[in-house]
């Protein structure tokens, strides 16, 4: 991920070469940006530190141009003369990356985040770089400490989520796609990703469905997968066949429920609580859901109980605290 802005915000006070600086300093024209930093660099009036910055713009322009050569030139030049900028080897990392050069871009990464360990983008962009060599547990750890450093990164949701399907790990790489989407709903990668997920999910339990039949757990499971989809009528006909084949499952009847409710079938949603907690007298959540579809019924009296056994059950359960309190009661 290429951050040109980032290196805006090292730049010292413009000196006096007036438009060359502007474009040296911009990233909208690579050429301009290109034509500015070779004047200051070739002015020759300025001190290290401010040469360092126009080659390292300069080679972040070339990058832009897809001239990674030149860029890594212009990086080694602006590290030679400021061996401490850490946005230089960050984007060293990044033109070693797009030759397929991937453990030098780690260790570009690597020196990146010594100089500076709060480069969320860094661990995102070495994640990347252990991604493309089969290490994705390495990459998991990457981009866990991205989103630690900014829990708002939708570009490492996405990039972990990958990381987590080559695992095989398919919900976390769900969800992580699900949150990725959640911050930016045009995330088209993210989307392509999370469908390429859901394929793979339905060939497997279409094959385990197939392999045995009588798996209850698999038809739940893509009742699940049809659920987040909001292909709500096939998930109630799989949790449906999954209650068949293993009617005391409370877990079945419970995520039944859940979408009956999403499908505005409250009386059918209130039932399937009911037996979830008739299977299953200790499932919190299953309180919760029920009082939720009391309400939507009007059976306030009802709702109020059901909440209260949920936080009985799990007095962490906020959801239970929040509609007790709109709801005018004290627990």
């Amino acid at each position: 991920m290429r951050l040109a802005f980032l290196i805006v915000g090292l730049l010292a006070a413009s000196p006096a070469w007036g438009d060359s600086w502007l474009d040296c300093n911009q990233s909208a024209d690579p050429q301009r940006g290109i034509s500015g930093c070779t004047q200051v660099i070739n002015e020759g009036r300025s001190d290290a530190k401010i040469t360092a910055i126009a080659y390292n713009n300069r080679g972040n322009a070339y990058d832009e141009l897809k001239q990674h050569r030149r860029a890594i030139q212009d990086f080694n030049e602006a590290l030679r003369l400021d061996p401490r900028q850490a946005i230089a080897y960050y984007n060293r990392g990044f033109a070693y990356y797009h030759l397929k050069q991937y453990r030098r871009a780690i260790q570009d990464y690597d020196q990146a985040l010594r100089l500076n360990p709060r480069h969320a983008f860094a661990y995102n962009n070495r994640g990347i770089a252990y991604f493309k060599l089969n290490q994705y547990r390495r990459a998991i750890e990457d981009h866990n400490e991205a989103l630690r450093l900014n829990p708002n990164f939708a570009f490492a949701y996405n990039n972990r989520g990958s990381a987590f399907f080559n695992l095989k790990q398919y919900r976390r790489a769900i969800e992580d796609y699900d949150e990725a989407l959640r911050l930016n709903p045009k995330y088209a990668i993210a989307t392509s990703n999370r469908s390429l997920v859901y394929r793979r999910v339905f060939a497997d339990l279409n094959q385990a469905i197939k392999l045995d039949p009588q798996n209850s757990k698999a038809y739940n499971n893509r009742g699940i997968v049809y659920d987040r989809m909001r292909q709500y009528r096939r998930a109630i006909g799989d949790f449906t066949v999954a209650i068949q084949l293993n009617p005391t499952d409370a877990t079945h009847y419970y995520n039944r429920g859940k979408v009956q409710a999403k499908s505005k079938r409250f009386y059918h949603a209130f039932a399937d609580f009911t037996l979830a907690i008739a299977y299953d007298p200790l499932n919190a959540n299953a309180y919760y859901q029920r009082g939720l579809t009391k309400e939507k019924l009007g059976l306030k009296n009802s709702t109020i109980e059901d909440y209260r056994k949920a936080l009985a059950l799990n007095p962490t359960l906020w959801q239970a605290k929040k509609r007790l309190k709109w709801l005018g009661v004290n627990r």
